[in-house]
């Protein structure tokens, strides 16, 4: 439960700060800070905020692939994964599947990332992931360390 409790309180103050970064113009995601060239190809629109739109002719960017095929593109590393939470498909036969991201099977609160697609071809894709965590889940912090942790600047 403590596990649970920093993560959540981690969530919840990576959210606010990451709401001051973007108002600041400093939060990117890894793709953008350095340029993937190869991914951004892919492309023809991305935000700052995690929005992705693709290509209309691009055929490499498969929904059932995209987390293992650009993984380290996305900034994330063995330690995560994504877990498919919801399934739909709209009128428009345009399927969105809400995933939440897990670090060390742990869920990371308020961190989702939403894939859109057509047939096997991504649309866009949406979300921010935390990057670069690197916390021992099996020795739970103390509630006060917790909550020292979450509120450091």
């Amino acid at each position: 439960m403590k596990n649970i409790l920093v993560f959540y309180l981690i969530g919840m103050l990576w959210g606010g700060a990451s709401l001051s970064a973007h108002a600041q113009g400093k939060y990117k995601p890894k793709y953008l800070r350095e340029q993937n060239k190869a991914f951004l190809k892919l492309t023809r629109f991305t935000t700052d905020h995690g929005l992705i739109l693709f290509r209309q002719d691009t055929s490499g960017v498969n929904p059932e692939t995209f987390f293992d095929q650009f993984s380290t593109t996305l900034g994330l590393n063995k330690h995560y994964r994504f877990k498919a939470e919801k399934d739909e498909t709209d009128d428009k036969q345009l399927r969105h599947r809400r995933y939440q991201l897990f670090f060390k099977n742990i869920p990371v609160e308020g961190v989702e990332y939403l894939l859109h697609s057509k047939g096997n071809r991504m649309e866009s894709a949406n979300g921010r992931i935390v990057e670069d965590l690197d916390l021992d889940v099996d020795k739970p912090m103390k509630e006060k360390d917790a909550l020292e942790f979450a509120l450091a600047d």
